[in-house]
């Protein structure tokens, strides 16, 4: 009589889970409701004993995600008045059964009867009621963003496994699968969501994302979805469109207004797609599978009718893509090509010039990878700590220790402020903002005491290229000559070549600083610096031409008298270059002559004319700093060279390098 009477009711007709009652044992629909009631509040406590082992914020998903209360206080603490529910039975009509159901409470609300509905649709009364409760939480405990949180969805569905002692008690609630690729792709999707609200045209946290463990629960979670059959074997993911009450909407029922009100459900066969290794690289394909899923939920809210028989807009807009390279699944349509070239775009960063178009012009959607756009270097001490790191395990200091403890990496900023700098260059069209972290330290000597000074810029470009400046490197004299310097640049530079640094600058000024930081292979930073220095090798070599060949003459006169008898001899080149060479530049040359003593003879000579006829353009700072270097034309050691005493007269120079 039961089945009979719940067949022909209205109130099932309105509500198919009533028709659940009729297994309950019960002789009148009456008792069955007192029966299932009962056993939904069994149930209720059942649920809340395995609710206390997972804890109010299983950290599964990560700290932005917790337990979704709602569902624990419904289908996980299902309690309703049965008077109430046995009045709505006996109602005339489902429209007023409807009206009730939608604005009068039931026992503690509206929403407390729908949970009971929902345990009426998951109860299956022939099974013990602990065995009900390990099926619900097998098919997945759901978990929402914690508030404030930035998130491309707004329910995570994850299978848990249940473990029970020998009297049936629960001992361990725990996921069933890995999660640590979810939240690869959630962190992913998240970044995208976060920095491409205006390109979207739905709400993310309209967005399910409901994990199946296995194949079984895969084509079950299915069944309660779509009314559709299809072979499910080998698929590792589904999106659906749903109604409120969770059906399927059908591709030829969609449209722009109904989206809406919709969600975008994404189903993931763990089973399946955790065997498979990933078309880009992954471990398995779970991150891919779910950014492929995502894709479709995304081109379908720009335009829900594209790969639809009523046209779509992005039909012919996507033709020139369609050379993207992507997997031979994402080959079968426009709509699988996209979701499997947005998946491998974001996890990957690659993509053809065409697909980037395509995403900027018809969707406004940019991806910024952040380590890219902005290196860690960039960010919080980094900078400092690794540079640290690395001059002390791979430099020898000769004892020495850099102490960088006051120092900060000064213009760091957060990630998030990074992320917004490059959202609305790139959006204007201004490229990447160029972003910079400055420090400093000291170099402390074996004994403590202090020994010098260390300052480095990093700037990021907006190239995107990574550049040093060495705004300072000093050591006090007592500490220089022992190989100390040498090592921390070459150190230096052998840490920026490990960071991808393109360039280091310098300003060779201070003390030695112009002679000795053309010894490191630093270049000219433009052309009128190294045409002066050229020039005053040029005027040096004539005047010391001059002087070779009166040697004996001049031994008994002053530099001033030298110069003054030499500057006639020698035609100044050019007069209007910068460069001021005269008498007294001569009376320089010669007082350093006689102080080094340099031994000024041919082979002399003709190593400083061998860089004075050079092309300018050929000219380096190291060519100029080792003259009367090289081939010891010195008679000391530690006498200053020919070459040392032009880069020093003439003065401090800007310079650069590759490491």
């Amino acid at each position: 009589m039961i089945p009979e009477l719940l067949d022909s009711s209205d109130l099932v007709k309105a509500l198919p889970e009533m028709k659940n009652l009729a297994n309950y044992g019960g002789t009148t629909l009456e008792a069955n409701l007192q029966l299932a009631v009962a056993r939904a509040n069994i149930f209720r406590n059942k649920i809340r004993e395995v609710k206390s082992l997972i804890g109010n914020n299983a950290d599964v998903l990560g700290p932005n995600w917790q337990l979704e209360t709602a569902s624990a206080r419904g289908v996980f603490g299902a309690t309703v008045n049965t008077q109430d529910l046995a009045l709505l039975i006996t109602r005339p009509s489902v429209d007023e059964f409807k009206r009730s159901a939608s604005y009068r409470p039931l026992g503690g609300s509206a929403e407390d009867f729908a949970y009971f509905l929902e345990f009426l649709r998951a109860d299956r009364p022939n099974d013990g009621v602990a065995q009900t409760v390990d099926r619900l939480f097998a098919s997945g405990v759901k978990f929402k963003p914690v508030i404030g949180a930035s998130s491309p969805v707004g329910l995570v569905q994850v299978p848990y496994e249940i473990k029970r002692d020998s009297a049936g008690k629960p001992i361990s609630a725990a996921p069933s699968v890995d999660t640590k690729e979810y939240k690869e792709a959630l962190t992913t999707l998240s970044e995208f969501a976060s920095n491409n609200t205006s390109a979207m045209n739905f709400d993310p946290r309209s967005v399910v994302l409901r994990i199946s463990g296995t194949q079984a629960n895969f084509e079950e979670a299915y069944s309660d979805i779509s009314p559709n059959t299809r072979d499910l074997t080998r698929a590792q993911g589904v999106n659906f469109v749903t109604r409120a009450d969770g059906s399927e909407i059908g591709v030829s029922e969609i449209s722009t207004p109904l989206l809406r009100s919709s969600k975008s459900v994404i189903l993931i066969n763990h089973e399946f797609a955790s065997s498979l290794e990933g078309e880009f690289g992954g471990d398995t394909s779970i991150t891919e599978t779910v950014l492929h899923e995502y894709g479709h939920s995304l081109h379908r809210s720009i335009d829900p009718l594209w790969g639809d028989e009523r046209g779509g807009e992005l039909d012919a807009r996507y033709s020139d893509v369609r050379d993207q390279e992507v997997s031979s699944y994402g080959k079968n349509n426009d709509q699988e090509h996209f979701a499997e070239a947005y998946a491998k775009y974001l996890y990957t960063g690659e993509a053809t010039d065409e697909y980037k178009k395509f995403l900027k012009d018809t969707l406004g959607i940019y991806k910024f990878d952040l380590d890219a756009a902005f290196p860690k270097y960039l960010r919080g001490n980094n900078f400092r700590d690794d540079f640290i790191s690395y001059l002390q395990n791979n430099t020898d200091l000769k004892g020495y220790s850099i102490d960088w403890s006051s120092s900060s990496s000064v213009g760091s900023v957060p990630d998030s402020v990074l992320m917004d700098r490059a959202q609305r260059a790139v959006t204007r069209g201004e490229g990447l903002s160029r972003e910079t972290v400055s420090l400093s330290g000291s170099l402390i000597a074996p004994n403590g005491s202090s020994a010098g000074t260390i300052s480095r810029t990093l700037t990021r470009g907006s190239d995107g290229t990574l550049s040093v400046y060495h705004d300072l490197f000093k050591l006090k004299s007592s500490h220089q000559g022992k190989g100390l310097g040498q090592n921390v640049i070459e150190g230096s530079f052998a840490y920026y070549r490990s960071i991808g640094v393109d360039k280091v600058s310098v300003t060779a000024a201070l003390d030695n600083g112009p002679y000795m930081w053309a010894l490191m292979d630093f270049d000219f930073s433009s052309e009128e610096q190294r045409s002066k220095r050229h020039i005053y090798t040029q005027n040096t070599a004539a005047a010391l031409k001059a002087y070779e060949g009166n040697q004996d003459a001049y031994s008994n006169m002053t530099p001033t008298e030298i110069a003054a008898d030499i500057m006639p001899q020698i035609s100044v080149v050019p007069t209007n270059s910068g460069v001021n060479y005269g008498p007294g530049s001569i009376r320089q040359l010669i007082e350093s002559l006689r102080e080094n003593g340099w031994v000024v003879d041919n082979n002399f000579i003709n190593e400083l004319t061998s860089i004075a006829e050079l092309p300018v353009s050929d000219v380096t700072p190291k060519m100029i700093a080792t003259i009367g270097r090289e081939n010891k034309r010195t008679q000391t050691k530690n006498s200053s060279s020919l070459g040392r005493f032009i880069m020093m007269t003439v003065g401090s120079w800007r310079g650069e390098r590759r490491p």
